[in-house]
């Protein structure tokens, strides 16, 4: 018994057994019925869209017969190329019309009347095509252009066209079969045709005879070898779906028939477990579900297949993720036929899945991301109140799904060194922080360059840009999405340094000198490790820490020199400030001081000519000597206290001048912006 036999007495069973399937298929006309009784799994609805493809196929499949006809006329020389060419496009242009009209139709019944008529159609081209050659009276294949009104004009038509196309090369032995199970198969469902589904299957049943036409096969292996039997265990009849609640147990029956005339044993079953939830729904709760069979019993033992199929349950525990939808379950059988032969075969059943609310639907379509990958700026420091210009990179990281229609928004956080700042910290330079992109590929690129302009009172550090992206996948699904950069704002390092004042100015070799000046920080960042030094070749130490001066603070420096060498040059000492920014890069500045160094002078008088007993002849007595030397040293002390008092309140007003005029100057500035 052939392959197509075994379908048909399987589709019989189902026919019989399953009144609804029958019901639903009666409601899409007959060529809906056979489509639906040959499936394996309970189908619970035909679409349209669904239905207008298969119809076009069954077209297709029916201009492809009469192809056929006409290649064996022209072979045996029936008919003339032109005629050939003629017919050919007749046909063509028959078989567009028809695909044409079933998609602007949305009745099954009307779609069924188009596939009436074109078949009607392409007959009556080859009936005019026998007619015009003379060779209505050779041998040729029955053409069907009778209607099929009833089993019996369908059964005539089945005998007809086997006995005309059993006189050319074809495997006789195959056409037979074929036909003699199409005639049970018409008697067995005498009350449930309709004539369409009569015709249908009458034109499938012609379609699968011409497949053994063996007029192209090698001259010695004229009959074509059957298939291997590696199908005949299948899923048995119909069953009802189970539905698959998440979290809660669910029994899963895989019914299976063999199909072939011996019996097959040592049947082994195993379920094929995946840890992803779209291929199995279930949790993995051991490691094995294989089930095994002694025996599935062949049509020699019972020819009815309902009876001898053998039903397998699971139960399984639906896992709690698991998404809405019709999961497929794959189940691997290994058994050995009548032949001794092990073989390997897929059975495929389905269950409906429920998921928790908000699960989705498990729609396996590939998920556009737009994500950033970095960015550049130009140039690469960003400083406070400087246009800069900056590329963000963009990719798509779905494998499958093009987007399009993106739109990028650039906006960047409002904060600046206040808390209470209501600012963006970037502005476009255009006026726009919008992008515009047509469409960006699966796993592809782009890049979004934007000019902007950084606020000239920010704070040195990192401030956010944010990125808001919305866009369309191949099915113009809208999806939104946000992404962000940091970008490191710098501020230049502004400070202003105070005249140093030098007590006293000039000094002798060995002596000190008192140096003092203050350090403003005008700017907005901070001054780090701030520290002096001085260079002079007639001077040496005066080294000085200061520390880290904020921004707005001072930082003083107080400081003794002492003379090493008399100054041969205009006494110009050097004092280095030097400081560092956040990132511990180092800036020296100079300023210049007067401080002169000479050779002290000695006094060359003799003290032992000194006379102490005789006043009157020295004419300045020693008592009013020591009176003078004290007189002097009071003196010198009321000075520099007197200096550094008045150095102190200069210093004040001056830092009290500066500091009044950089607030003005910031004032202004941001007024003008």
């Amino acid at each position: 018994m052939s392959v197509y036999k075994k379908l048909l007495v399987l589709g019989v069973c189902a026919a019989v057994l399953t009144a609804p399937m029958q019901a639903a298929a009666a409601n899409v006309g007959g060529a809906g019925l056979e489509r639906m009784l040959s499936q394996n799994q309970n189908i619970e609805a035909v679409s349209v869209d669904d239905y207008k493809k298969d119809i076009k196929k069954d077209i297709e499949d029916y201009f492809n017969d009469k192809v056929k006809i006409l290649d064996n006329a022209l072979k045996n020389k029936q008919i003339d190329q032109a005629t050939y060419d003629k017919t050919r496009a007749a046909l063509e242009k028959e078989k567009k019309d028809a695909c044409d009209k079933v998609d602007s139709r949305r009745s099954t019944q009307s779609i069924d009347n188009i596939f009436s008529s074109a078949k009607s159609n392409m007959d009556g081209i080859i009936d005019k095509m026998s007619a015009s050659s003379g060779s209505k009276d050779e041998k040729k294949p029955d053409t069907g252009t009778g209607r099929i009104s009833d089993t019996d004009s369908a059964k005539k038509a089945i005998n007809d066209y086997a006995a005309v196309i059993l006189q050319d090369t074809y495997s006789a032995d195959d056409v037979r079969e074929i036909q003699k199970y199409a005639l049970e198969e018409i008697d067995n469902r005498k009350d449930k045709w309709t004539p369409a589904g009569l015709e249908e299957f009458v034109n499938k049943t012609k379609s699968r005879m011409e497949k053994y036409d063996n007029s192209n096969a090698p001259a010695d292996d004229k009959e074509p070898t059957l298939p291997a039997p590696t199908d005949y265990v299948q899923v048995g009849g119909n069953w009802v779906t189970p539905v698959a609640t998440y979290s809660q147990r669910v029994n899963v029956v895989l019914p299976i028939v063999n199909m072939a005339k011996e019996d097959a044993t040592d049947v082994i079953v195993t379920p094929v477990l995946d840890t992803d939830p779209e291929n199995w729904p279930f949790d993995i709760e051991q490691s094995s579900y294989t089930v095994k069979l002694d025996r599935l019993a062949g049509e020699n033992v019972n020819g009815d297949a309902m009876e001898r199929r053998q039903e397998i349950t699971w139960n399984f525990r639906t896992r709690k993720d698991v998404t809405s939808g019709y999961k497929k379950i794959a189940f691997n059988v290994q058994y050995t036929n009548s032949a001794g032969e092990k073989v390997n075969t897929t059975l495929n059943t389905y269950v409906k899945a429920v998921g928790a609310p908000g699960s989705g639907t498990g729609d396996t379509t590939s998920t556009p991301r737009l994500i950033v990958t970095g960015f550049d700026t130009d140039p690469e420091q960003v400083r406070a109140g400087d246009n800069f210009t900056l590329t963000v990179h963009m990719k798509n990281t779905a494998k499958r799904t093009a987007v399009s229609n993106v739109e990028f928004t650039l906006k960047a956080a409002t904060e600046g060194k206040d808390a209470d700042a209501v600012y963006e910290a970037f502005l476009p330079v255009a006026g726009s922080s919008t992008i515009y992109v047509e469409s960006i590929p699966a796993g592809g690129t782009t890049d979004l360059v934007i000019d902007m302009k950084a606020k000239a009172d920010l704070a040195q550090k990192p401030y956010v840009l944010n990125i808001d992206m919305k866009y369309e996948d191949e099915k113009l699904k809208e999806f939104t999405a946000s992404s962000s950069v940091s970008i490191p704002v710098y501020q230049e390092a502004r400070y202003e340094i105070s005249e140093p004042e030098v007590m006293p100015s000039s000094i002798d070799v060995g002596s000190e000198s008192n140096v003092m000046f203050s350090i403003y920080n005008t700017g907005k960042t901070t001054l780090y490790n701030v520290s002096v030094r001085f260079e002079g070749d007639s001077v040496s130490g005066g080294e000085a820490f200061v520390g880290n001066i904020q921004s707005g603070g001072t930082g003083n420096v107080d400081t003794m020199l002492t003379g090493v060498a008399p100054t041969t040059d205009d006494g110009i000492i050097k004092a280095i400030i030097s400081f560092e920014d956040n990132e511990t890069n180092k800036t020296e500045v100079e300023k210049e001081l007067t401080l002169y160094v000479s050779e002290p002078v000695y006094d060359d008088m003799d003290m032992n000519d000194f006379d102490m007993s005789d006043d009157t002849k020295s004419g300045f007595p020693i008592w009013a000597k020591i009176l003078l030397v004290l007189v002097v040293i009071a003196a010198v002390v009321a000075a520099v206290i007197i200096v550094k008092k008045k150095k102190k309140a200069r210093a004040a007003s001056l830092l009290e001048d500066e500091l009044a005029d950089s607030i003005g100057d910031d004032a202004k500035e941001n007024k003008g912006e």
